[in-house]
């Protein structure tokens, strides 16, 4: 297991203020044995992709099959409590064959798809073949969640084939996908 106590931030390859030196075409990420769990307890995102273009997330060992070998989790209940959050222009991205779990409140979801502050909109989004769920007995407000601002937001997101469940919360209205 791996714990996070801090918000992981991926930027655009070259990004001129928040990493001029990152020089990327493609990254993937995957786990080299099955059971692996990186985890967090932030009122904040686990995982952002802030600009970030081409990066995949395969939960498959060895980045091959069709296993989930690959979990990631937020256990903070907090408003503001994700797991993957894309914003300012995230391209060609996904999440496959992942075990995401977590509880947010009701400003996020376990998977986000925040407002851009530049014009640009996320693009080309992918989640497909992932268990979304609460974690044990803390359930998200939101399973996969959108926010816009000012009419720049995510287009061209293909959300597929996932087993959402668990999370129900009987005092809120929960969403699985808003």
């Amino acid at each position: 297991d791996t714990y996070e106590v801090a918000t992981v931030t991926a930027y655009q390859s070259g990004d001129p203020v928040n990493a001029p030196a990152s020089s990327y075409n493609w990254v993937r990420v995957y786990p080299s044995k099955p059971g692996v769990r990186v985890y967090c307890d932030l009122d904040a995102t686990l995982i952002q992709l802030n600009g970030a273009d081409n990066i995949t997330f395969y939960g498959s060992e060895d980045g091959i099959g069709t296993n989930r070998d690959l979990t990631i989790e937020n256990l903070n209940l907090g408003i503001s409590a994700s797991v993957f959050r894309f914003l300012n222009g995230a391209r060609n991205n996904s999440i496959e064959y992942c075990i995401i779990k977590g509880a947010t409140g009701a400003g996020a979801g376990l998977i986000h798809f925040g407002a851009a502050l530049a014009t640009e909109n996320n693009q080309n989004i992918t989640i497909a073949n992932n268990e979304i769920s609460g974690s044990g007995n803390n359930r998200p407000v939101n399973v996969i969640f959108s926010s816009i601002g000012a009419g720049v937001g995510t287009n061209s997101a293909t959300i597929s084939n996932n087993n959402i469940y668990n999370f129900f919360r009987p005092n809120v209205a929960s969403n699985g996908i808003i």
